[in-house]
């Protein structure tokens, strides 16, 4: 029984999505400069705390790189080595200027949908949903699903198709889709003490 459980285990951590645009998790800051010169150099990146889900309950300090012109954006730690590669989905509509056609290590692409995020991951390990209504009264619902190594955010407005918003490698598995699930922080609309917030 152990030796399925760890051949079950071992499968699930190869198997883990490491890189977005040719940038895996790990890599040194120099390597991520010289694909995406926009980085600049070392010093210059906005100090910030970690991308949601993983800032929950971690308070710590991270770099960040990102620029408005370009979809793909990056998390580095103090050693220079980047902990979490993002990507917005968004069109040109959106103000984004850069062409390049992004995709994960497996092949995920931002025009891609759940279908074929869940042809290339499968079934995620978990999936969290907020419903709300925004400032023009549509009524929007947001999912994230979290895969080893990754979580992809959707949006749904409306009768509108459910489609993918945002997409975050990182190193992120099972032990912390719990800790983000069971964590009262982590739930809209509650205080610590379990009161709703109104």
């Amino acid at each position: 029984m152990k030796k399925i459980f760890f051949c079950l285990a071992l499968a699930v951590w190869l198997s883990a999505e490491t890189s977005i645009g040719g940038i895996s998790v790990g890599e040194t800051f120099d390597d991520v400069a010289q694909k995406y010169p926009f980085v600049g150099k070392w010093g210059k990146q906005e100090i910030t705390g970690l991308p949601y889900p993983l800032n929950v309950n971690d308070k710590t300090q991270v770099f960040l790189a990102q620029q408005p012109e370009n979809r793909i954006y990056f998390y580095f730690n103090e050693n220079k080595e980047v902990i979490a590669v993002g990507l917005y989905t968004g069109n040109m509509a959106a103000g984004y200027s850069d062409k390049i056609i992004y995709e994960t290590g497996a092949g995920l692409r931002p025009t891609d949908g759940i279908l074929e995020m869940k042809v290339l991951y499968g079934m995620p390990q978990d999936i969290s949903e907020y419903n709300y209504k925004d400032h023009a009264g549509d009524k929007i619902m947001r999912r994230m699903y979290y895969y080893p190594g990754l979580i992809v955010q959707t949006r749904k407005v409306n009768a509108l198709p459910e489609l993918i918003d945002n997409i975050l490698v990182c190193a992120y598995g099972p032990e912390l889709v719990l800790r983000e699930k069971n964590s009262p922080i982590a739930k809209p609309n509650y205080f610590l003490d379990g009161r709703i917030a109104f």
